[in-house]
């Protein structure tokens, strides 16, 4: 038998990897990049996948990152940049804990196959510089206060402006835009954040996410068969692979103490019947969280503001404790 030196070197590259040897054939030919096999894979013991409008980013929101937002090295969270494409030590200062703006492309291989996806990200911003502080930061820093010894991964994709038709994983339904034009979906957000877990999950040890954790939208009040869509896309992504598919799903209301209340309130009671009438799915009152209403912020009612994102992230935690209690 003819000795092959570079089937001989996947296997060392099996043994360090832990992954199976390439596939090659007669001509030496594989479709695996070497250089993704030596990616080396992240240690996560808790995934967290967050998703949503701009309030799941959080938009405007301004935190500490020296102070209570400080990064720990416990917490990891995947940045999408198209140069970066792996986890890191979360930190709202970079696109760690999501991107905001601009657009990012995935390939497969990871680092040198073609332009598989490429996503268009919300607002204008084409970095992020903000310190915008996601809800679930708050709730992995509330984890690790029970798991000291737990390693968290986070994965942030928000798009701002957005109706619950778009997180469908397919296209043509019709809605109503929070600009109030009729509307059909593209799958936008679907396709998405499907692109960036497949890339993030080939990064980490871990298969799938634990929980996750959404935001209604003030985009819903058009939506009058809220309740079927909602309970539509929490089962689909129960059934991908990429979700645990008894993860526990997590939404808020939307903005509840604004000017926005009034509009809001038929999506609030519509996502909590959701709740009440689907296994392990929790949706947490907003009622008592602060807007955006002064310096440094814009008066605008759609969007928390940081003392109410650090709110929302511990009730999210809770929320998912009393899910398994």
């Amino acid at each position: 038998m003819r000795y092959n030196r570079q089937a001989a070197a996947d296997v060392r590259v099996s043994i360090l990897t832990n992954k199976k040897p390439l596939n090659r054939d007669v001509n030496n030919d594989t479709k695996v990049n070497v250089k993704d096999a030596l990616v080396y894979k992240k240690d996560i013991d808790f995934l967290i996948l967050s998703t949503g409008t701009s309030n799941m980013q959080v938009w405007g929101t301004r935190g500490d990152p020296t102070g209570t937002e400080s990064p720990d090295p416990r917490i990891i969270g995947f940045n999408a940049e198209s140069n970066v494409m792996d986890f890191q030590i979360a930190d709202i200062r970079t696109s760690s804990l999501g991107l905001i703006g601009g657009q990012t492309q995935f390939r497969e291989p990871i680092f040198t196959g073609p332009v598989t996806h490429r996503i268009n990200l919300s607002r204008t911003e084409a970095r992020r510089n903000e310190n915008w502080v996601p809800t679930a930061f708050v709730f992995a820093k509330e984890y690790l206060k029970d798991h000291p010894n737990a390693k968290v991964g986070i994965v942030v994709h928000g798009l701002g402006a957005l109706c619950m038709p778009e997180w469908i994983s397919e296209a043509g339904l019709d809605y109503t835009s929070v600009h109030g034009r009729p509307t059909v979906s593209t799958a936008r957000a679907y396709k998405d954040v499907e692109a960036i877990m497949k890339v993030a999950l080939q990064r980490t040890k871990k298969g799938k996410a634990d929980v996750m954790i959404w935001g209604c939208t003030t985009a819903d009040r058009y939506l009058q068969n809220q309740v079927e869509i909602q309970k539509q896309v929490i089962l689909q992504f129960r059934n991908r692979d990429w979700v645990d598919d008894n993860a526990p799903m997590l939404f808020t209301h939307a903005t509840g103490n604004s000017t926005a209340s009034a509009a809001n309130e038929p999506v609030n009671v519509r996502c909590q019947q959701v709740a009440d009438e689907t296994p392990r799915v929790a949706c947490i009152d907003s009622e008592g969280l602060t807007v955006q209403t002064g310096p440094p912020y814009p008066f605008e009612p759609y969007h928390y503001d940081t003392a109410a994102v650090r709110q929302l992230g511990k009730m999210y935690y809770q929320a998912w404790k009393n899910i398994d209690s």
